[in-house]
């Protein structure tokens, strides 16, 4: 029996594997969406990860997902105050930190915890965009989750290309769901992009979140 699912290719670029996973287990995974592809989008829908083994192979490795539970994004401060007059809101959370991933850095500013659907938040978002006479595809978004490995991966093949996210036929693959997180809305301030990392500065940020990460799960 075929399933269809979501898959999303994360560049070698930036991320090896081993980096990957690292940052994922620690912080979650959270790609950059294009805004009108939100509302084709569910929570606790799972994301295929995998990288793709160049264009003369045509395969590409499937390694992992996560279950969607956010958005991400960093509207400004008087789009994002309309837009919340809007939202079914359970808690708003205004812990501030700061993230640094190998794709960029941010600054949590607030997180909302909500009722919603990705399909509603959008709809929500274009209307709070509108009334400042803005469209929202200037600003950044981003779906994010829980990431859970796979204890083996396996390889598509032939499998097509695309930076963005594509939906895929799998004959009787099957996922065990994993508890989904309250959705939220992830406000975020100072977003940095990084289109590239060299090994040596790639090894510098991410082998000091390995450390952290198994000091962390020492117990």
């Amino acid at each position: 029996m075929e399933t269809q699912f979501w898959l999303h290719y994360i560049g070698i670029g930036l991320y090896r594997h081993k980096h990957f996973e690292i940052e994922s287990l620690r912080l979650g995974v959270q790609r950059a969406i294009s805004f009108h592809l939100i509302k084709k989008f569910r929570f606790g829908e799972p994301v295929l990860l995998a990288h793709y083994h160049g264009r003369k192979s045509q395969s590409a490795e499937v390694f992992g997902y996560f279950v969607i539970n956010g958005l991400t994004h960093n509207l400004p401060k008087e789009i994002y105050n309309d837009l919340l007059e809007t939202l079914d809101i359970e808690k708003i959370d205004n812990t501030s930190r700061t993230e640094s991933r190998a794709c960029g850095s941010y600054t949590v500013a607030s997180t909302v915890y909500v009722n919603e659907t990705l399909e509603s938040l959008a709809e929500k978002i274009e209307k709070a965009c509108k009334k400042h006479d803005i469209n929202p595809n200037k600003f950044k978004f981003f779906i994010k989750g829980r990431y859970i490995p796979f204890k083996n991966s396996f390889v598509l093949s032939p499998a097509k290309f695309t930076r963005s996210y594509m939906r895929i036929k799998l004959d009787g693959f099957d996922l065990k769901m994993q508890q989904v997180e309250d959705e939220n809305l992830v406000w975020v301030l100072d977003y940095e992009k990084r289109a590239y990392l060299s090994k040596k500065q790639r090894d510098a940020l991410l082998s000091y979140k390995l450390d952290e990460y198994l000091e962390e799960n020492k117990k």
